[in-house]
């Protein structure tokens, strides 16, 4: 398949304040007028947009990308172009770049994007992770003309399944997180020998559901396999927890599995929600019962049967939404409701079908465009 790029013209400048055009070449090759107006001369206050985004998924680097009615917005710092913008300038404020979209994911510095049907990526590549055949940083959104399902990205890694969920994945490979080869980098997708219904990538480790089971492979420094020691695996092992949910975080992961979250790894800051910080090598039910979990660099979020986020972890930011900056060991009520919860690396956002909250760091508009370098409860998200 021919690999086309998405080109992203004219950002919006670095004080975030300034009136800017933009032109955006949607896969199908549509261009589209769009306009970013923050203010205007006549000193009336912009109108504000109340954003009910499907999907939102943050980086490590304060970058994030979003889904709402089914086109792809962006925000944040882009050091590396994950956002596809065509140079590494900041975008300041949630911009719709009129890119059909339907899954998204970040690594560390890379995004991925499911558009009409096949997967699209950009930014960091010094590892393969985007999957392309090289090492060679991508600017703008390039199709890698692979026909994706569901899409995970790991800190330096990529994951893809196909219609009948056969699991491939490109990037590093150090300490078998493939599964089938302990290769430093591989820039092209493999097909590591399993099907998965879901996947995860930590920053150095795998994760997959396969028939209703946790598969797990890769780097165990700290028992984030949860195999009860902190030797790395190259090959998948079969943990025998049933899993119905599985995301990873910097050196521990977490499940749902009879619908409980269980934790392993590392207890930073508490985040393993189990009433203290130590590590841990097994997989050990919080006794919380959750619907929906998604874990962030150094938290987690949690969703009860009533659809109320509950957070644990670290909370200097105030990505636990709690209006405090202390850390958790145990899941806290935040009082906000929700559908999905996404967490990154500093914020945490609630989507609901009339809107999007969030709680964290806004040094780069991943929230709004108030001013506010910090958030410390779940507040609306709005755009200009």
């Amino acid at each position: 398949m021919e690999k086309t790029a998405l080109a992203l013209a004219c950002l919006l400048g670095m004080s975030g304040i300034a009136q800017a055009e933009f032109v955006y070449r949607t896969p199908a090759g549509m261009k589209v007028q769009a306009s970013s107006d923050a203010g205007s001369d006549s000193g009336s206050e912009p109108e504000l947009n109340l954003v009910g985004f499907s999907d939102v998924h943050c980086n490590t680097n304060d970058s994030c990308i979003a889904i709402k009615d089914g086109e792809l917005w962006i925000t944040g710092q882009n050091r590396y172009s994950e956002l596809g913008t065509g140079n590494t300038n900041p975008v300041w404020g949630w911009t719709n770049t009129n890119m059909p979209a339907s899954k998204i994911a970040m690594g560390n510095y890379h995004s991925m994007v499911i558009s009409n049907g096949t997967l699209w990526v950009s930014g960091y590549n010094s590892n393969g992770q985007l999957g392309l055949g090289d090492y060679n940083q991508r600017y703008t959104f390039v199709d890698t003309g692979w026909q994706a399902k569901n899409i995970s990205a790991g800190g330096w890694h990529s994951m893809l399944t196909l219609a009948d969920d056969s699991l491939y994945m490109a990037g590093l490979g150090t300490n078998g997180r493939f599964g089938i080869t302990t290769a430093s980098k591989n820039p092209n997708f493999l097909d590591v020998g399993i099907k998965a219904t879901q996947m995860a990538g930590s920053t150095y480790s795998s994760y997959a559901i396969s028939n209703g089971n946790l598969f797990v492979a890769g780097t165990n420094t700290n028992g984030q396999l949860g195999l009860g020691d902190t030797d790395h695996r190259s090959a998948w092992v079969d943990t025998g927890l049933p899993a119905s949910d599985v995301d990873g975080g910097q050196q521990f992961a977490a499940i749902i599995s009879n619908g409980v979250v269980y934790t392993t790894g590392s207890g930073d800051y508490g985040r393993l929600g189990l009433g203290h910080s130590d590590q841990v090598t097994t997989w050990t039910s919080t006794g919380f019962a959750a619907n929906d979990i998604d874990v962030g660099y150094s938290h987690i979020l949690a969703l009860d049967s009533s659809g109320e986020i509950h957070s644990v972890g670290l909370g200097s930011n105030g990505q636990l939404g709690l209006d405090s900056t202390s850390s958790k060991n145990t899941f806290q009520a935040t009082g906000q409701m929700a559908s999905k919860v996404r967490a990154g690396r500093h914020t945490s956002y609630a989507l609901t079908s009339s809107g999007t909250s969030a709680t964290g760091r806004n040094s780069f508009t991943q929230i709004d465009m108030s001013g506010a370098t910090y958030k410390y409860e779940f507040t609306p998200v709005y755009t200009n």
